[in-house]
Order: C-alpha cells, then structure tokens, then sequence
C-alpha cells in the first residue's frame, strides 16, 4: 500500500516529533503517491527539522506543493540544520510541475524493422 497523502504527514509528524527527531539528514518518499497535501505536511516538517535531502520523485506534488516546499526552505533557521551554506536538496522529477525529459523512442529498433529482410511467398 502507497504512502500517500496521510502517511506522508504522519511521517511528517514523526520528523518532529518521533524520538529521533532532529537527526535524520535525508528521507526518501520517492514513488509512493504523496500529493500536495502531504507535500505541504512534509514542508512543515523542514522547517523544524534537519532534514537537508527530500526526494518526492515521482509523485503528485502540485503548484501549492512546490510553493510549500520553497517557503520551508527559505524560512528554515541557518542553525537549524548545519553551517552557513549548507544546501537543500529538493528531487521533484516526474510530478506535475516539474520538466522531465521525454521517453526516449528506440529510432534503431524502428530502423532494424525497415531494414529487414521481408519473406516473400512465391
């Protein structure tokens, strides 16, 4: 069963509140069907959080999402989460919003098939 929307904010509320709250740098939620409201839960969560690394690839994160996601990470405490510097790393690919490359045809396979010799019935 997918995380979801509902997992994603209990996950949400244990970054804060769950009794390793604080030192968990990176969380993976990639492919588990985290919408925009649970983005948005999880962007509360940086704020108070050390969390430097968020992979939501492959989910439904909407406009409200990103915009969650930008302001937690913009209003988030320098002391808070490492020395001056210290990055966020946000993965958003392949949702909504975000620019993906194309699936990639197979130009050779399609080729091979014209260049092939046909069977021909006499």
């Amino acid at each position: 069963m997918p995380l979801g929307d509902a997992g994603a904010g209990h996950v949400a509320r244990a970054l804060v509140y769950g009794p390793h709250a604080g030192t968990l740098r990176g969380l993976s939620v990639a492919h588990c069907r985290v919408g925009t409201r649970g983005c948005v839960a999880l962007a509360r969560a940086l704020l108070e959080t050390a969390v430097v690394s968020l992979d939501l690839s492959a989910n439904a994160v909407g406009a409200d999402g990103v915009k969650a996601l930008v302001g937690a990470v913009r209003g988030r405490r320098p002391d808070a989460w490492g020395p001056p510097g210290t990055r966020v790393e946000l993965r958003l690919s392949e949702n909504p919003l975000v620019a993906t490359p194309p699936h990639v045809r197979a130009p050779a396979r399609e080729d091979a098939f014209r260049r092939a010799p046909t069977s021909r019935r006499k």
